[in-house]
């Protein structure tokens, strides 16, 4: 029987597909980074010395800090101009740290990452104006035959996930999600950012009252840092991946969506992001403006209420947090979308958390703020982080590491650097199961991943959100 309602909806879908425009990619003005580099310096036994300090050591010895890409209780990455390289023994001398060449070339490495399609012809977009709103026999009983639907989903998404995609590819995807998934997947905006983007989320729930009584949810987020193009990416085809093998029947994806619902939010910072394609690559705080004319954007993994401090940080640097906690428009949003869920509702219970980051290949688990203080199920955390480690080896043989996250963030020296995190927050809202994911690569790469990447790495984020599930569905005996 014909749809007219199903039927109106694609064809909205499809105005909004046709007044889309492919950015030229070609003509964006990025800075220049042909003259910067990424080096590694290896801490020497010990953690005791903090990143403000090597940055000033640097800076004596000629090599000024363009910015750090990574920091844990091994090595520290630093961006800096190429041209000091060839000086990298005196600068390991300096800083009393075996120091290497990561990065020879950053532009380089961002080449790797811009889609592979022209300006002219971009396969995917020209597949979205085919979707089929008829039958090609013409007749209007099933215009959404079940196979040809499958077959176009097929396509779209094989084309999809052959390239990173930008912010306003990603909303028409999430609205193209919703007309093939109706029934369990809501898309909803949860507010305006501060550029007038629409802060998206997906939500999905099959209803089973029987099954999940209390509405157990999981959450996973990604892109809070936006040049972490991965994180978003790997965030899409997780999901993906659930809602299709659910609707295809694959073995134990009913099990997990029966039990669990799950909310996505793949681009928790759209300004950011949506810069980082028509800006600068390499961003990767919010784009709101902070009260210097020269200085935009505050660091949103620093901006949540819980265990929050102010950074001694320029509103510049890229880890600046503001002068209050929830400074933020998207972190603001965020809170009263979690609050307004889940507190008090005995019907919505927030039970996992799961945010995508780039790059380390870590597991990292509460609390950010604090590496003295630790969750009260520890243990439980743990056993959780080594058994995701193991099954990431077992599938695609690369290694996780399990690191607290403090030491992620160097407040085992600085513990300020430690606070107002997303994960230490989720934590605290009820979701005992919280993990940031670091995901690939070591740093040959780091947050400028080649496009190559995506499917493998997607893959690694299905299998991460899989184990989690089997092993809080079959949990180990704890007493």
């Amino acid at each position: 029987m014909f749809d007219l309602a199903k039927f109106t909806s694609v064809c909205t879908l499809l105005s909004v597909i046709c007044a889309h425009s492919i950015p030229s990619y070609n003509d964006l003005a990025h800075p220049d980074y042909t003259n910067d580099g990424v080096i590694r310096c290896f801490y020497d036994g010990t953690k005791d010395v903090s990143t403000k300090s090597i940055m000033k050591k640097l800076s004596h010895c000629g090599g000024n800090v363009a910015d750090i890409w990574a920091v844990n209780d091994k090595y520290i990455d630093i961006q800096m101009s190429n041209k000091k390289f060839d000086r990298i023994d005196d600068i390991s001398r300096k800083l009393n740290m075996k120091c290497q060449i990561m990065i020879e070339n950053i532009d380089s490495l961002i080449q790797e990452t811009l889609p592979s399609h022209s300006r002219d012809k971009d396969i995917f977009m020209e597949m979205l104006m085919d979707y089929p709103t008829e039958r090609d026999d013409g007749d209007d009983d099933d215009i959404f035959n079940v196979e040809t639907n499958r077959n176009v989903r097929s396509k779209l998404t094989e084309y999809f996930f052959q390239d990173y995609r930008d912010l306003e590819s990603l909303e028409i995807w999430f609205k193209v999600m919703t007309q093939w998934f109706p029934e369990i997947l809501t898309l909803k905006s949860i507010g305006k950012t501060g550029a007038g983007h629409d802060l998206n989320v997906l939500e999905i729930n099959v209803n089973n009252r029987e099954r999940n009584p209390r509405g157990k949810t999981i959450v996973v987020t990604g892109g809070v840092h936006s040049r972490e193009w991965i994180s978003v990416s790997t965030a899409c085809f997780a999901m993906f991946q659930i809602l299709n093998n659910y609707e295809m029947g694959v073995n134990g994806e009913d099990n997990i969506l029966n039990s669990f619902n799950f909310i996505f939010a793949p681009t928790l910072n759209p300004d950011g992001y949506e810069y980082t394609w028509r800006g600068d690559r390499l961003w990767r705080k919010n784009r709101q403006e902070t009260g210097n004319d020269d200085c935009v954007g505050y660091d949103l993994d620093r901006t949540f209420g819980y265990h929050w401090q102010p950074t001694d940080e320029f509103p510049c640097s890229g880890n600046y947090n503001g002068e209050e906690p929830f400074v933020a428009i998207e972190s603001q949003l965020w809170d009263e979308y979690i609050q307004d869920n889940f507190k008090g509702h005995h019907d919505h219970r927030l039970f996992g958390f799961i945010d995508f980051h780039s790059y380390s290949q870590e597991i990292l688990y509460p609390f950010s703020y604090s590496c003295d203080d630790l969750p009260n199920d520890i243990e439980n955390l743990l056993e959780l982080a080594y058994d995701l480690s193991k099954s990431i080896r077992n599938y695609s043989g690369k290694q996780y590491d399990v690191v607290q996250s403090c030491k992620d963030r160097d407040a085992d020296i600085n513990p300020v650097g430690g606070s107002g995190s997303l994960l230490d927050y989720m934590y605290d809202k009820g979701a005992h199961w919280s993990y940031q994911i670091k995901l690939r690569d070591t740093g040959n790469h780091g947050f400028l991943l080649p496009r190559g990447y995506i499917q493998p790495v997607g893959r690694e984020g299905s299998r991460i959100i899989h184990s989690i599930c089997n092993f809080l569905l079959n949990p180990p005996d704890w007493n």
